[in-house]
């Protein structure tokens, strides 16, 4: 990072970038700018730490078959590490790459339901109806003996190895049982990056068996069985080649003013803005996506853990003096939460430890404002009516943690085990949630608020620290108000729902580029096409 800093100079338009670059990547500085070898105990948690700190959100890191394979490798490594000797800063890449290569990541389920690609072990357990032989060439099937620097023929023989030619008699044994499969097609690339490439000697001789059965033992027709050949290219034609076409257009849909509105939630305000049809298909159509087969555990898991952990410490907490078993009372619920998911290595070796590092991080950040708490009230719901024209529309709310003030003012707190919101966001009311839940605690019939704060709490312990608490807004005194806040939010609730009031208002698939959202299980059902659509929010 120095000679980067050196490089570009002060005045350099991405100098900038260095700051946050220099602080993600301080873990692996640390060890690497004392040029002396460490051991692979410190090497791969400083990795790790750095590696989550660029992907921004750890959990992106461990998603899918490959974040999972990622998990389990570094979790192995981690418990073999005081196997290994000390490795020096300069040989440590080319360490972590050795120790990774030989990991394959094959994907699992959510693929197509029809279709598999397998490798010759897995075939062998298989009974398809259709299968597509691919590779057919000398060299890849069957694959060229190994070349052992070590061991010769002899001394393989007088230990009881088998020779190296063992490989081409089991991959003769592979394809004569999926070549007895009910249709087999036998495919093969006949060049490889330019240069030509040699058939497969099984190849070679069906081809001899099929000159035979047409009676045409000589080579003056390079293809036996060209009388099938019109047919099977026809079939191959006909795949690309539709008789018509016509292009599908993205879906409008327009239900009834009067079903628009019903069971509104403050989370459901971000999503009908970012994706005005993902929210008619998940609230009006109440179509929800089914989790594939043995799911692992994703981050949507891990949020609901952690919540519901943090909810019954909190619930839990005596009136008055601090518990001296804070700690482990914190822990033995976290343990309860997570049950049977322990068990997994990936969820032991990184979600777990994140949980012990927020743990620390949480204890000593309600310590230190327990004597300005007077109340707590965990997923705390309210709700109130909104004027849509000349209707009223329920708006329901479920708060994560409300806390009520020595001096009468309320703090309402959102947990994220993922990305904060920005305080400039959220002075323009975005995104909504929090903003909203304040214009419904004000607007309650009994509401009497001194003073009113927004703030989110990073409970995802991914940090140093191991947890954040950001105040978007303040109450008494503080830069950015509450006030402006709730009334920015509020006022984009009301053109929102007065876009939708309007009965020929369409709810279309991500309307605006910018808000569009990262993941979404809709996507499929809209057609998106890369037109422009109508603005909403």
């Amino acid at each position: 990072m120095r000679g980067l800093r050196q490089a570009l100079g002060p005045r350099h338009p991405l100098a900038a970038l260095l700051i946050p670059l220099e602080a993600a990547l301080s873990p692996l500085a640390s060890l690497t700018e004392l040029g002396e070898p460490a051991s692979l105990a410190a090497w791969i948690p400083a990795h790790i730490r750095a590696a989550e700190a660029l992907a921004e959100s750890p959990d992106r890191l461990w998603a899918d078959e490959e974040g999972e394979a990622l998990a389990v490798a570094l979790d192995g490594l981690l418990a073999a590490a005081s196997d290994f000797t000390s490795v020096a800063p300069r040989d440590y890449p080319a360490v972590f790459d050795e120790l990774l290569r030989s990991r394959t990541v094959r994907p699992r389920y959510g693929k197509h339901p029809r279709l598999a690609i397998l490798g010759p072990l897995e075939a062998r357990l298989q009974c398809p109806d259709l299968v597509v032989l691919g590779g057919l060439n000398d060299g890849s099937w069957p694959p060229e003996p190994e070349r052992d620097p070590w061991m010769g023929r002899p001394m393989r023989r007088h230990f009881g190895l088998p020779l190296p030619e063992w490989r081409i008699g089991l991959a003769a044994h592979d394809f004569t049982q999926a070549f007895a499969a009910p249709e087999v097609l036998l495919t093969r690339a006949e060049r490889v990056d330019g240069a030509p490439t040699v058939p497969t000697r099984w190849l070679a001789r069906l081809e001899l068996a099929a000159r035979a059965a047409a009676d045409t033992p000589s080579d003056a027709d390079p293809h036996p069985l060209k009388g099938e050949e019109s047919r099977w290219l026809a079939w191959a034609d006909a795949l690309d080649r539709p008789a018509t076409f016509r292009p599908g257009s993205a879906p409008r849909p327009t239900p009834p003013v009067v079903h628009r509105f019903g069971n509104l939630y403050v989370t459901d305000v971000e999503r009908w803005v970012r994706d005005p049809y993902g929210h008619y298909a998940g609230r009006l159509l109440k179509l929800r996506k089914l989790d594939v087969i043995d799911q692992a555990p994703d981050a949507g898991d891990r949020g609901e853990i952690l919540h519901q952990a943090l909810k019954r410490f909190v619930d839990g907490l005596p009136k008055g003096e601090w518990p001296g078993n804070a700690r482990e009372r914190l822990l033995a619920i976290g343990r309860e939460a997570f049950g049977p998911l322990l068990d997994r290595p990936e969820v032991e070796a990184f979600w777990w430890r994140r949980f012990l590092r927020m743990a620390e991080w949480f204890l000593a950040h309600e310590v230190e404002r327990r004597d300005a708490v007077r109340a707590t009230r965990t997923e705390h719901s309210f709700a109130a009516d909104v004027p849509v024209g000349e209707a009223l529309v329920k708006l329901q709310a479920r708060v994560d943690r409300l806390d009520e003030l020595a001096d009468g003012s309320r703090v309402i707190i959102d947990y994220k085990s993922g990305t904060l919101p920005t305080a400039g966001r959220m002075a323009e009311g975005w995104p909504p949630q929090l903003p909203l839940e304040a214009v419904l605690l004000l607007s309650a019939p009994d509401a009497s608020v001194d003073g009113i704060a927004l703030e989110a709490w990073d409970i995802g312990g991914s940090g140093d620290e191991g947890g954040k608490a950001a105040e978007l807004t303040g109450g008494k005194g503080r830069k950015v108000p509450a006030e402006q806040v709730v009334a920015a939010a509020g006022e984009g609730l009301g053109r929102l729902l007065k876009q939708f009031v309007d009965p020929t208002m369409p709810y279309l698939a991500e309307p605006r580029a910018d808000l569009a959202p990262r993941y979404n299980d809709y996507r499929h059902l809209a057609r998106i096409s890369g037109e422009g659509e109508d603005d909403v929010g």
